[in-house]
């Protein structure tokens, strides 16, 4: 083969220098790389700073991004196209319209009162949480384990007021083991509240006991809850009546009648009613009186025994009445 010099123009030959390592032929001037970095940072950081409303953070990101000289270089390679001033001025445009939609929504929502989720979540923080976040970590540590303590206090003190609040539950629950129930969640009421709610709970168990033990005719057992549960209430007119329906069934009537009384002093009408069934009135005849016609009476019995009041129409004897047990 023979060789022909100059067989390409000068100015279509390639230069040596293209087939070093790291050369380029990328004219940019530095003015524009330094726009565009400027640019890339400007829009970093207001993507930082859109962080609570993602799809603005998003968006400023992708446009930064966009604006990065590798970038360009990439997308040309993989979408083998230029990347001019044309097609760059004509997708930011395009990416600027929803930025705008965006930043407009958001200034509507700031107007309107609308504040960022970060904001509200803070504000719907306990004071608890909130006092503990300024406190050192030990002493943020130390109140988050108090209030995991009393979490935990106040759901078993609920569980113990429930099943004790349960008349199905309670009814199949012994004498003992309510007052196990009622020195577990005494133990755990911290306040008067807490305090009055299980004596509350604990009375009605107690007398939903009674009330089983005297229905399976138990009556000897419900006399002693009973008798212990008087301590504390000496004057409670139910509890009396109770009692003295135990004693009636017992045979024990004495006693029956000692609370019976008590319990009508107390304004109770069902112990009035039982009263007068076990311990009613006796009537014992003492003597007759004259009854006069004209309603007057006289103790006289003989001849002219009523004549100024119009003579005698009859004889009515005198009663005199008591109990069996006074």
């Amino acid at each position: 083969m023979k060789y022909i010099p100059n067989l390409i123009p000068e100015n279509a030959k390639i230069i040596p220098e293209y087939f070093v390592s790291g050369h380029t032929t990328d004219q940019t001037s530095f003015a524009k790389k330094f726009f565009t970095t400027a640019g890339a940072v400007f829009l970093y950081i207001l993507a930082l700073g859109s962080i609570p409303h993602p799809p603005l953070a998003i968006l400023f990101f992708i446009m930064a991004t966009g604006l990065l000289l590798p970038v360009h270089r990439w997308l040309e390679r993989k979408l083998r196209f230029t990347f001019t001033s044309v097609i760059k001025a004509a997708v930011y445009s395009l990416l600027l319209i929803p930025s705008f939609i965006l930043i407009v929504n958001n200034g509507d929502d700031i107007k309107a009162g609308d504040k960022p989720v970060v904001v509200e979540a803070s504000e719907k923080q306990p004071a608890e949480e909130q006092a503990a976040s300024k406190m050192d970590p030990a002493q943020a540590q130390a109140q988050h384990l108090l209030m995991v303590q009393d979490s935990i206090r106040k759901d078993s003190l609920s569980k113990d007021l429930v099943l004790l609040n349960n008349p199905e539950k309670i009814t199949n629950i012994s004498f003992d083991e309510i007052d196990k129930r009622y020195d577990h969640a005494i133990a755990l009421a911290t306040s008067p509240e807490e305090t009055a709610q299980v004596d509350r709970a604990v009375e009605q168990a107690r007398m939903a006991s009674v009330s089983r033990l005297m229905k399976s005719k138990k009556y000897q057992d419900a006399l002693n809850i009973l008798t212990v549960l008087m301590i504390d209430h000496p004057d409670d007119a139910s509890m009396l009546y109770q009692r003295a329906l135990c004693y009636d069934k017992l045979g024990d009537d004495e006693e029956a009648v000692k609370d019976l009384k008590r319990a009508m002093e107390l304004g109770s009408a069902e112990a009035n009613t039982l009263h007068d069934k076990i311990n009613p009135e006796i009537k014992k005849v003492t003597g007759y009186v004259t009854r006069c016609c004209d309603g007057s009476t006289s103790y006289s019995t003989g001849r002219g025994t009523c004549s100024h009041h119009g003579g005698v129409c009859g004889r009515e004897p005198e009663y005199e009445t008591s109990r069996k047990y006074e």
